[in-house]
């Protein structure tokens, strides 16, 4: 598929959005199968938004804390990061990034899966500073 392209699909399946994790305000989504078939269109019919984000308050997060209903996204300015290691074998398990929002409110983003890749960024001399965009987050109140 092509940034900006339009396109026609078939053998897809609609599927109703997943009710545990809230990604979509649809009620339903679509689902690519080995048999879908995409095929572009050679004329354009205007120009659609790139990106849809969905940028929650500091009060909203708070309110979507600890429901699993709601996969908000949040930006802000990176303060600081920590990495956190296993004890015996010293791999990166998470890092922990403190982001200034907008509000000026500040939130501790823990990141697992991408944590490697948040280490080689923020690990790099004389870069910064830093606006670190999150999508998707579950937001969670500890302590």
């Amino acid at each position: 598929m092509r940034d900006g392209a339009i396109y026609i699909f078939s053998d897809f399946e609609v599927i109703r959005s997943n009710s545990r994790f809230k990604l979509t305000d649809s009620p339903f989504s679509i689902s690519f199968t080995s048999t879908t078939i995409f095929d572009q269109l050679d004329e354009s019919f205007g120009n659609f938004p790139k990106e849809f984000f969905r940028f929650r308050t500091h009060e909203e997060l708070v309110s979507l804390a600890n429901t699993n209903t709601d996969l908000p996204d949040v930006m802000g300015q990176v303060c600081s990061t920590k990495a956190y290691r296993n004890g015996m074998t010293q791999t990166l398990e998470r890092m922990l990034v403190l982001l200034s929002l907008e509000s000026g409110e500040k939130v501790r983003l823990s990141a697992f899966d991408h944590a490697t890749s948040l280490e080689k960024v923020f690990s790099q001399k004389d870069v910064g500073p830093y606006i670190l965009l999150a999508t998707n987050i579950n937001p969670k109140l500890f302590g």
